[in-house]
């Protein structure tokens, strides 16, 4: 889905771990992602 293509770029801007990248991150990208979809329609 498209959802998972963005949310691996957004992991690979961050360059974090892959360690952390399976673990914090999801939980993050499950906060962050919806908010800024959400966003992103509104500001435009």
């Amino acid at each position: 889905p498209t959802n998972t293509a963005e949310l691996n770029s957004m992991m690979s801007n961050v360059s974090v771990s892959d360690t952390v990248k399976n673990s914090g991150l999801r939980v993050e990208a499950a906060e962050f992602v919806p908010r800024n979809l959400v966003a992103t329609p509104q500001q435009n």
